[in-house]
Order: structure tokens, then C-alpha cells, then sequence
């Protein structure tokens, strides 16, 4: 049978921050067409580990893969929205203007 691969594949993944550990042996699954919510306390690792599916960081070992290619290469077809922007706030633009 032709399976289709898993949206998000992390297998084995450790990574650290200035070898302070973050994330330790994460494995996940997730299928195609599943909704999945990221919980935790602050400090847990939840942004950290988006940035790797994002492909905006390395992993130190392990491996993300995002329908079946690296996270990086995924990347361009992958939508995200960043918890915090910076922007100029008196920029003269309106909500309307930007959407």
C-alpha cells in the first residue's frame, strides 16, 4: 500500500541553546489532515520546537521532516504567524491597508 507520509515527522530530536538543554529525545507524529495544539509552561521548549519546524534552526541530532522533506526546504510552503512582531506602531498604515 502507498501510504501518504506524516505532515510532521520528529524522530530522536535533542537541541540545545548554548549546551542548556531544551528539548530531549522528541518524538511526534503527525498526520496528514490532523489538528494538533502545542501546550506547555513557559520555558517548556513550544516556541523553540515551531522554530525547528520552521526550519529557522538546526537541530543538534535527531531529524524533522515535513511531508516527507527537511523543515528548511518545507519552509516555503508552510504558513506561520510569530507570536510577538516587531513593528513601528506609528507607522501610517491602516489594518485594512496591510491585510
Amino acid at each position: 500500500m502507498n501510504k501518504t507520509p506524516p505532515a510532521i515527522s520528529v524522530q530522536d530530536l535533542f537541541f540545545s541553546y548554548d549546551k542548556t538543554p531544551i528539548l530531549s529525545n522528541v518524538n511526534i507524529s503527525i498526520d496528514q489532515g490532523e489538528f494538533v495544539g502545542i501546550f506547555g509552561p513557559n520555558g517548556g521548549g513550544k516556541t523553540t520546537l515551531l522554530k525547528l519546524l520552521m526550519g529557522f534552526i538546526q537541530e543538534d541530532t535527531g531529524s524533522v521532516s515535513i511531508l516527507g522533506t527537511s523543515a528548511k526546504q518545507a519552509r516555503k510552503s508552510i504558513g506561520y504567524v510569530p507570536q510577538v512582531s516587531k513593528m513601528d506602531k506609528q507607522f501610517p498604515i491602516t489594518v485594512e491597508e496591510v491585510v
